[in-house]
Order: structure tokens, then C-alpha cells, then sequence
């Protein structure tokens, strides 16, 4: 089984932690490994100069790699049932994925932005605490 320690520390700074230690199973490593990649395709940056962002061939890479890893899970099969029960194909299910969570779109505080990117890598609002 996996666990994660969550740091409860009131004097927060923008070093600390929050999870302290997290242990994953490593039934589930594979895809942690594989999200954990595409990371560094984004930057944590509360306002961003470009205009446009552009995926690379590696990103589409890891993109596609990733999603093909998840795709089958449980969560990812609730969530089909959820979202898409309609789709019969999992080539749509794949595309619905795609587009929901690395299309990008712009908000009110930044452009660029994907659903991956605002739920699991976060967005830096400039403020602390």
C-alpha cells in the first residue's frame, strides 16, 4: 500500500513541502513515473511573455505515452463512465482525454494553460500564504 505524510507546519514558505513523504506502490510507479515526466513541460509562472505555447515532438511523446498508461485504470475507467459513457471507441475516450487535459487554453491570470497543468502541476498565483 502507498501513504502519503502530509507536512502541518504553520509556518509555510515557498520551499516547504507539503508532502513530506509520500510512498507510491509499485503497482502504480509506472504511471506516477510517467506523469512525473511531463512536468518539466511547464512553467510554474504566474504571468508568461509568450503568446503561444508550442508542443514539442518529445512532449507528444510523453503525452500520448502517458495517457495510454492511464487509460485502462480504474479512476481513469470511472471516469469514462462518467464523462464519455457515449464513446464507444477507445480511440475517442484517448482523444477526449487529449483534449480536456493538454489543450490549452487562457484564463483571466495567464495563457497557455492545460487542464494537467492546472490540476497537477498547480499555477503560481505570486502570492504565499
Amino acid at each position: 500500500r502507498g501513504y502519503v505524510i502530509v507536512n502541518e507546519a504553520e509556518d509555510f514558505t515557498k520551499d516547504t513541502k507539503v508532502l513530506s513523504e509520500v510512498l507510491i506502490p509499485e503497482t502504480k510507479k509506472k504511471t506516477y513515473d510517467l506523469c512525473e515526466n511531463l512536468f518539466n513541460n511547464y512553467v510554474l509562472k504566474s504571468s508568461r511573455s509568450e503568446d503561444t505555447e508550442t508542443e514539442t515532438p518529445e512532449e507528444t511523446v510523453e503525452i500520448n505515452t502517458f495517457i495510454t498508461a492511464i487509460i485502462d485504470t480504474e479512476p481513469m475507467r470511472i471516469a469514462r463512465e462518467y464523462l464519455a459513457p457515449d464513446q464507444s471507441s477507445d480511440e475517442e475516450w484517448f482523444t477526449t482525454i487529449r483534449e480536456m487535459w493538454f489543450t490549452t487554453f487562457a484564463i483571466p491570470s495567464a495563457k497557455n494553460r492545460s487542464g494537467f497543468e492546472h490540476v497537477f502541476v498547480g499555477e503560481d498565483t505570486g502570492k504565499l500564504g
